[in-house]
């Protein structure tokens, strides 16, 4: 990847923060599956009708063991617990 498609790359990662209210950051989301060896790349975050936290669509990618790597979309929802977002049904 050159320098330039770095930098085009991390204005998207910017803009995309920006527009987001309401939801964690991606590396909060990480975080939160990191248990299940799973990172996350939000897209969008809505919050939930009812219960409180957020749903979140992105990509969602396979940090460790024979999948390491692969990336599919998906939704996962997330509350905020004691200040820490979390992941939850």
């Amino acid at each position: 990847m050159t320098d330039l498609e770095r930098e085009i790359v991390r204005l998207k990662d910017e803009a995309q923060r920006k527009t987001r209210t309401g939801g964690p950051s991606d590396e909060e989301a990480s975080a939160a599956i990191a248990k299940s060896w799973r990172s996350m790349r939000i897209s969008e975050c809505k919050p939930r009708q009812a219960v409180p936290g957020v749903t979140c669509t992105g990509m969602i990618t396979t940090t460790t063991g024979s999948f390491a790597g692969a990336s599919q979309p998906g939704v996962l929802s997330f509350a905020k617990i004691d200040g820490t977002w979390a992941q939850i049904q």
